[in-house]
């Protein structure tokens, strides 16, 4: 009982920052975003936010194509990663909800998909990070955003899924 606490007051930390912000107009970028990140390796809606939050940092944008899971369609979607040596790393915050995003639900159903990164397109295998390896790289994204702390606060008992691409 008295660890399971102490994991709730470590989890109730948050970034102290003030509450993430998103402008108006975000839900209409999807499109424009996919083409910026295909075509200049920028998201603008990842701009946008981070400009609207007074952060300066802009995370590397990588279009993740999933299999849906109940359509079987090709999916995609924009998503800042994180470099694991060799592997690419993306996070499953879906801003603190209580559900994981459909991408990262896709890929937990079927490990295989695509992304396309940097003008390049690879084909890549996905596991959920675990221990260490989740560690690592969950340290590493706090580190360059701040508020993936208030989201793990918000998504609480939900544990934020760590996914690892792996090129096949």
């Amino acid at each position: 009982m008295a660890d399971e606490l102490s994991s709730t007051s470590e989890k109730a930390v948050g970034s102290g920052l003030p509450p993430v912000q998103y402008p108006k107009y975000i839900a209409q970028l999807g499109k424009v975003d996919k083409f910026f990140v295909r075509w200049f390796s920028f998201s603008p809606v990842a701009w946008s936010i981070n400009r609207k939050n007074g952060l300066t940092n802009t995370l590397s944008p990588l279009i993740l194509t999933t299999k849906g899971r109940k359509s079987g369609n090709q999916i995609d979607v924009v998503l800042p990663y994180y470099r694991d040596g060799e592997n690419y790393a993306v996070i499953g915050s879906m801003g603190g909800q209580p559900k994981h995003p459909h991408w990262a639900l896709n890929l937990m159903a079927d490990p295989l998909c695509e992304i396309f990164v940097k003008g390049r397109k690879y084909k890549m295998r996905s596991h959920v990070a675990e221990g260490e390896e989740r560690r690592r790289i969950w340290d590493r994204a706090v580190k360059e955003y701040r508020y993936y702390l208030d989201y793990a606060v918000s998504a609480y008992p939900r544990e934020i899924p760590v996914m690892v691409l792996e090129k096949r």
